[in-house]
């Protein structure tokens, strides 16, 4: 049954708050969307338990028409075309506010394979307006606006129908605040840090584009004081286990943990004859459930249709991947246990002190300019800049390079130089 929740007041702004759950009131939105006189406040719920993707349950929106807040919860469940709705938010011309975009923007793209533009992510405008990492929504509302939100419904199953008037109404209170704390915000932070903010949108969806997760592990794939087998190991396994789990569309971790890829590794590094038995057994040992799962793949731009291989289970395709791995890397064996990186010596402790320093260092700026500190650089990526993994302007660039980076682009050189000479 359609719950609405129809004029109530909030301050100075009359809310008009309904739930959505029919083609006829969803053609309803479309016609107030077209003469809002406003930007458009996004939020959704979704389920993401036992699928690699999320699946998209409610999707809330708010927006102001003719002077009143209007709040719409629409049911993805429902018999509706959720696909026009959402390749109608992803018009340029909207402008849509979301709080931290990241799994919003995934279940958008999961709902019609478009990535929205014309954005703006309250998380990370607050970033530049403060030195707190990640500013939550509730703690958001709390200090901008002196209210506090129940958010004991945070961990609900949306997938469950009939949703609860208490689920309804915690949806809404999610894009209910976006609208005011866009404005206020927008109006207090200044033109340098502004133009830095849409330099990180512009950034920060071009990432979204891609896999972040996987970026983001392939990085910490890298370690300064590891060999090349172990570095390419790493990265290979981890990429083929996100395919796996895209093809699959099942948890990562349900293909294999992070503690079974480590194990992994060891036997490559270590040319064990009997690579493919022990990974076996070490597939078997821990949530064995999981290792034969079978459930019908998905088509997808990541992983090229093959009929043999998809009438495996993973573990058969994994042992098929491993087999070809290993063999790849016997010929250079020799010389990849050649280029391993010296233990820890004079050179390395140089390194790990500068580390240090430009850690201190980021919190002194960060303070400077009131800006978030992860914003401004995270420890990983100070590590990256220090070890030459990557070029200094490429880990730092624009705003984060002109504030931030010149100095450690010559602290780096000078410690380089130094090292020279031991």
């Amino acid at each position: 049954m359609s719950q609405d929740f129809c004029n109530i007041d909030y301050r100075d702004n009359k809310l008009d708050c309904k739930f959505i759950e029919t083609q006829e009131q969803l053609n309803e939105i479309y016609i107030e969307i077209d003469n809002c006189n406003s930007p458009i406040a996004i939020d959704l719920e979704f389920k993401r338990v036992s699928t690699y993707r999320p699946i998209p349950c409610l999707i809330q929106l708010a927006y102001f028409l003719d002077g009143i807040k209007c709040i719409r919860a629409i049911d993805l469940l429902a018999e509706i075309d959720s696909y026009l709705l959402v390749v109608k938010l992803c018009d340029v011309k909207l402008n849509k506010i979301f709080h931290s975009m990241n799994q919003d923007i995934e279940c958008i793209s999961v709902i019609a394979d478009r990535m929205p533009n014309n954005v703006d992510d309250m998380q990370i405008m607050m970033a530049f307006q403060s030195t707190e990492d990640q500013v939550s929504y509730s703690d958001m509302v709390k200090l901008i606006l002196d209210i506090e939100l129940d958010k004991t419904e945070c961990v609900s199953d949306w997938s469950h129908r009939p949703l609860s008037r208490k689920q309804l109404e915690y949806a809404m209170k999610d894009v209910e605040y976006l609208l005011d704390i866009h404005s206020i915000i927008l109006n207090i932070i200044p033109d340098d840090k502004l133009k830095w903010y849409r330099q990180e949108i512009d950034d920060h969806l071009t990432l979204l584009s891609r896999n972040i997760w996987l970026d983001k592990t392939l990085n910490k794939a890298v370690n300064s004081e590891k060999d090349q087998i172990y570095i390419e190991s790493n990265y290979a396994i981890i990429k083929w286990r996100e395919q796996e789990a895209i093809y699959r569309n099942i948890p990562r971790q349900r293909i294999f943990t992070d503690l079974q890829i480590k194990e992994f590794i060891k036997l490559i590094v270590k040319n064990d004859k009997n690579i493919l038995e022990k990974i076996k057994e070490l597939l078997s040992s821990e949530r064995k459930q999981y290792r034969n799962y079978h459930c019908k793949p998905r088509q997808n731009n990541y992983m090229k249709k093959d009929e043999e291989l998809d009438s495996l289970s993973t573990s058969k395709r994994l042992s098929i991947f491993i087999e070809g791995l290993n063999e790849s890397f016997n010929d250079s064996y020799k010389r990849s246990r050649k280029i391993k990186c010296l233990p820890l010596s004079n050179k390395t402790m140089y390194k790990n002190d500068l580390i240090n320093h430009l850690i201190s260092l980021r919190e002194d700026i960060s303070q400077m300019h009131q800006i978030s500190t992860r914003l401004l650089a995270t420890s990983e990526q100070l590590k990256r800049c220090t070890y030459g993994i990557e070029n200094v302007k490429e880990i730092l660039p624009n705003w984060r390079y002109e504030i931030f980076g010149k100095v450690v682009e010559r602290l780096v050189e000078i410690i380089e130089n130094i090292t020279l000479t031991i």
